[in-house]
């Protein structure tokens, strides 16, 4: 959301971190396993990550396959930017065991892109550019 629509504030972030505490709790997370806070778990993510104790295994590049490359029903052009797009916005590390790369040119492109973005999707009519389960 933030790299494509709008800045969340420090409030919003805690807000949209609460709500998904519901996820772990569907999968029988106990909420003493969780950070506290939205910033505590930016912190502990970027641990685990520099750590090396998160790394892309081989099980995990076979399962995120037909995600980072959906299957021929989808155009390839349509396929490729959206692979860009979930590339760009993984930590380096992750990025890197995916074997996913982003080009300078890319990276350009995708910089002018989340400007349009964010220019154009706040003055499209709210049914346009919210799923219908996330509208008030």
């Amino acid at each position: 959301y933030e790299a494509c629509v709008a800045p969340l504030t420090e409030d919003e972030r805690a807000g949209y971190y609460d709500e998904t505490k519901v996820v772990a709790e569907l999968f029988e997370i106990s909420e003493k396993h969780l950070p506290p806070t939205y910033r505590d778990l930016k912190d502990w993510m970027r641990q685990m990550i520099d750590s090396d104790e998160v790394v892309v295994s081989p099980l995990a590049r076979e399962l995120a396959e037909p995600i980072i490359r959906p299957i021929r029903v989808v155009p390839r052009r349509v396929a490729a930017s959206s692979a860009l797009v979930t590339a760009a916005l993984l930590p380096p590390p992750i990025r890197r065991g995916y074997g996913l790369r982003v080009s300078r040119p890319a990276w350009f492109l995708l910089a002018a892109a989340r400007r349009a973005s964010r220019l154009v999707l706040p003055r499209l009519p709210v049914p346009v550019h919210t799923f219908p389960m996330a509208r008030p």
